[in-house]
C-alpha cells in the first residue's frame, strides 16, 4: 500500500472503529519518516471532510520512554474538533480505549517567531488545565513501534481538558499530582515531575521543532503534554472516569456505549 492508500485505511480503522494490521509500505516495515508522513495524510483526510486541527498529544514524554524507543524528542499526535470529549466517552466509537491523566497547555497568543525565547513561550500559555487522554491503538498487538503508532496518529481518540485552569507562573507545575479512577481499578497516582522533570519542558520543544518547520502555535491551541501517571486504564460502560489534580482541580467522564 502507499502512503495515501494507508492512511485511508488506518483512518477507516479509526472511524469503523476496526483493528488494523500493521502497516507495510511496499512490502517493508515502516519508518518513522513514513509514520510521520501517513500521519500528515491522515490529518489532511480530516481536515478535507470539515474536522479542524485544535492541538497535539505528546508521547514519549518520559525519560525512560524515550530511552526505550532510542529517540530524544516526543511522538506527536493531532487533535480535531471531532476528537474533543466534554462529557462523556463513548465507548461503541473505539476499539480498546483506555484514559491517562495530563496537564494540558492552552495558549492565549501566537507563538511565530522562530527566534522566541523558552519565557516567551511560556508566557504565551494562557492556562495549565487538568485533562483527560482517550488512547486507542488500532493494533491488535500492544507492542509498541514508534513508526506504526506515528501512522496511527498516536492511538489518539479523544480528549477532554477543564474549562479553567492556572497561569504557569500561579503554581509549580512541575510539583503538580494527580490522582485518576476509573470503574474498579485500583486508582493511580501520577506527578508531573515524571514528564522530564517539568511538563513545560516538553511543550517549549514541540513548539520549537514547529517553527522550525515553519509552523506557528496559535492562540487557543492545547498541548497534551503527556500521561502523568506512566500508566492507562480501560474503561467499559457504566463507569466514570475521574482524574483529581492537586492544583488544577478535577475532570469526570462518564463512560456509555
Amino acid at each position: 500500500m502507499s502512503i495515501a492508500e494507508l492512511a485511508q485505511s488506518l483512518l477507516n480503522a479509526a472511524d469503523g472503529p476496526h483493528h488494523h494490521p500493521r502497516p507495510l509500505l511496499e512490502g517493508n516495515p515502516l519508518s518513522v519518516s513514513h509514520g510521520r508522513d501517513i500521519q500528515h495524510a491522515q490529518l489532511a483526510l480530516r481536515q478535507h471532510r470539515g474536522e479542524s486541527l485544535v492541538g497535539l498529544k505528546l508521547g514519549l514524554t518520559t525519560q525512560a520512554q524515550r530511552d526505550d524507543a532510542g529517540v530524544d524528542y516526543s511522538s506527536v499526535g493531532y487533535l480535531t474538533d471531532e476528537m474533543v470529549v466534554t462529557e462523556r466517552i463513548e465507548r461503541s466509537r473505539s476499539v480498546a480505549p483506555k484514559v491517562e491523566p495530563e496537564m494540558v497547555a492552552v495558549f492565549d497568543s501566537t507563538v511565530e517567531n522562530p527566534e522566541v525565547t523558552d519565557a516567551e513561550i511560556v508566557a504565551a500559555i494562557g492556562s495549565l488545565r487538568a485533562g483527560i487522554e482517550i488512547v486507542d491503538p488500532r493494533y491488535e498487538s500492544p507492542h509498541f513501534v514508534l513508526p506504526d503508532a506515528l501512522a496511527d496518529n498516536s492511538s489518539a481518540r479523544g480528549a477532554a481538558w477543564s474549562p479553567t485552569g492556572l497561569r504557569p507562573d500561579q503554581f509549580d507545575p512541575a510539583a503538580e499530582t494527580v490522582v485518576l479512577e476509573a470503574g474498579g481499578h485500583p486508582a493511580l497516582e501520577g506527578h508531573a515531575s515524571i514528564i522530564l522533570g517539568n511538563p513545560l519542558r516538553v511543550v517549549i520543544e514541540v513548539v520549537r521543532e514547529r517553527l522550525q518547520r515553519g509552523v506557528p502555535t496559535p492562540a487557543g491551541f492545547v498541548i497534551f503534554t503527556g500521561n502523568l501517571a506512566d500508566q492507562a486504564l480501560p474503561v467499559e460502560p457504566g463507569e466514570k472516569v475521574v482524574a483529581t489534580f492537586a492544583h488544577l482541580g478535577r475532570i469526570e467522564l462518564d463512560v456509555v456505549d
